[in-house]
């Protein structure tokens, strides 16, 4: 009884040496991209900005609409690693306008948005013109409401 008890020990023992020899952790950084704005907002003269980014990654930069090229122009199109993005503004003579700026890794993907204000001022008029029919009589009545205010 003894020496089966010893010989179980001892296999007990030599399995637990064994596991902590066969216990790898492999440490994986996580992946990053971020921003600290996703805002940016410049006035009607346009000029630069510098969006801020993190990343530990490479990744691409893009125009969510590639028609925006035509008054925001990107310093790159892609980066490796922390860093600023250069961006060009032209000049609004028309109405506000907004664009995004999509940068993206291989797991990742995260927008800033460019608001630039316009000389234009935007102003809306609405008419509103509803029909009323009334139950019972048949009669109509056009109500006309004006939202201008």
């Amino acid at each position: 009884m003894k020496k089966t008890t010893i010989l179980t020990l001892v296999s007990v023992a030599a399995m637990l040496c064994a596991s902590c020899d066969k216990n790898y952790h492999e440490v994986v950084a996580p992946d990053e991209l971020g921003m600290p704005e996703h805002e940016y907002y410049i006035d009607e003269t346009g000029g630069d900005l510098d969006v801020a980014y993190l990343s530990n990654k490479k990744g691409t930069v893009t125009l969510v609409d590639p028609a925006d090229k035509d008054w925001l122009q990107l310093g790159t199109t892609a980066f490796e690693n922390d860093g600023d993005l250069p961006v060009h503004v032209l000049e609004n003579n028309g109405f506000k306008r907004r664009a995004d700026i999509l940068f993206t890794t291989d797991t990742r993907k995260d927008t800033v948005s460019v608001f630039q204000s316009g000389t234009v001022e935007e102003k809306f008029f609405v008419f509103a013109e509803s029909v009323l029919v009334m139950n019972g009589t048949g009669e109509t009545h056009t109500v006309v409401t004006d939202i201008n205010d």
